[in-house]
């Protein structure tokens, strides 16, 4: 079995890693930590000398996050399989296009769940990729936020 996982620098994302360490998996499962790096807005690498520079650092930033999940899901799951990648794009288009090209059998990934801090769209890039992605997608909410939700939610009551 051929597992991707798709994080973002958030805290979140660990959440996942977390919660994919906890399940039992067959030995022979392989996974891929992918990252996605979006490419600055047109306006700001004109504006910026240094956008090259920036978008690096920001690629390192990337796979110096992919190599810290790989190793807590080489030391979390016995005998597993752990690659990492991380990719420059459109988020969407870019999650599915690395589960076409490495056949994975299943994307893992969190999703937005509406935090009114949070200005995207809810789950928008996770509904996105179950739409266009050749295998099963599974969305983890992690336990945190649901709680921050419902916190959320309560205060927007009183």
């Amino acid at each position: 079995m051929r597992v991707l996982i798709a994080v973002e620098d958030s805290p979140y994302s660990r959440e996942l890693i977390d919660e994919v360490v906890k399940r039992r998996w067959p030995r022979d499962t392989s996974f891929k930590v992918l990252t996605v790096v979006t490419p600055l807005p047109p306006a700001a690498a004109l504006a910026s000398a240094d956008s090259l520079t920036i978008q690096e650092l920001r690629h390192k930033e990337a796979e110096a996050i992919c190599s810290e999940y790989r190793h807590i899901l080489l030391n979390g799951i016995a005998g597993s399989d752990v690659h990492f990648e991380v990719r420059e794009g459109h988020v969407n288009d870019e999650i599915v296009c690395s589960a076409v090209r490495w056949g994975a059998d299943r994307i893992i990934m969190g999703a937005n769940t509406g935090l009114a801090s949070e200005p995207r769209p809810t789950g928008s890039s996770s509904k996105m990729v179950a739409r266009h992605s050749p295998c099963t997608v599974e969305i983890i909410v992690p336990p945190s936020h649901k709680t921050a939700k419902r916190e959320a939610s309560a205060l927007a009551l009183t």
